[in-house]
């Protein structure tokens, strides 16, 4: 049970759940111990999930408000992030390379590099033959 549960109201705790970001700290305050926690928890398990539910939607929503008010200042981090949270992130950089590439697609590009060789050997031997 809550250390002040007389005092206390289950609205009142609910608040403080919902409102806790360090749910260690909410029970060091609200319970004499941690095993009073766990009977508790045990004891209203489908409520507490409701809480939890309504704790994390308060915090991902108070993210997602300073991930705005940063984005308005010009935070490119900021941007990043909510661009992604919001499902407008466009992948950065070269894309990944594929595994195990055809055998004619190795072969093709083994021949352009050996006909690429090929042109530069014959083309160096006419600049060596210029120059004698």
């Amino acid at each position: 049970m809550p250390a002040n549960m007389n005092e206390q109201s289950s609205s009142d705790l609910k608040a403080a759940y919902i409102g806790s970001d360090n749910l260690y700290d909410f029970v060091k305050e609200e319970f004499l111990s941690y095993e009073d926690w766990l009977e508790y928890e045990e004891d209203n398990r489908e409520e507490l999930n409701l809480w939890e539910s309504q704790r994390i939607f308060r915090i991902i929503e108070s993210a997602k408000q300073g991930l705005i008010e940063q984005s308005i200042r010009g935070n490119a981090a900021a941007v990043s992030h909510l661009r992604s949270l919001l499902g407008f992130s466009a992948p950065v950089g070269r894309p990944r390379k594929k595994n195990g590439d055809s055998p004619e697609k190795r072969e093709a590009l083994e021949r352009r590099l050996q006909q690429e060789f090929d042109e530069d050997v014959a083309r160096m031997k006419k600049i060596e033959l210029n120059e004698n």
